[in-house]
Parts: structure tokens; sequence; C-alpha cells
């Protein structure tokens, strides 16, 4: 079971994952998948960092996670495709 968090303190998580995994920019890269596992724009992520999210949440952000660790672009993993 995934202790509850807030979206700041997955923020915070996600980032120092990243960072360990040596992508540039995990602080960036963090807000940005957070806003797309919860569906947030990144204005929201910011305006309600103290929000506590469900453990639902928490999971898909760990699934989106995962994929980002595996090099998988975060355009496909939010299913965007760039031009």
């Amino acid at each position: 079971m995934i202790p509850p968090h807030t979206i700041g303190s997955t923020v915070g998580d996600v980032a120092a994952a990243l960072g360990a995994g040596g992508f540039d920019e995990p602080r960036r890269r963090a807000r940005r998948l957070v806003a797309v596992a919860l569906g947030l724009s990144a204005a929201a992520v910011f305006a309600d960092l103290d929000r506590m999210i469900p453990v639902a949440d928490a999971e898909r952000v760990a699934e989106l996670l995962t994929r980002m660790l595996a090099h998988e672009p975060l355009s496909r993993i939010e299913g965007v495709r760039e031009f």
C-alpha cells in the first residue's frame, strides 16, 4: 500500500527518482509527469502542492514514472504526438 502523499511531496519523490536515473531537469520533468498522471495542468500542480492525492492516483504516478525511467518519451506516455 502506498502511503498518502501531497502533490508537492510526490513531485519531490518523482524528481529524486528521475535525478537518480540521470535525467536532466528532473524537477521540471517530475511536475509534468505528475500533471499528466493526475489529469491536471501545470498551473494546477503549482497551485495545489498541499493537496493530498488518492492512492489510485499515486499508483498511476508510480506507473508513469516506471515508464519514464525506462526512457519512454512522456509524449508517448501521455498519448500526445509531437511534430
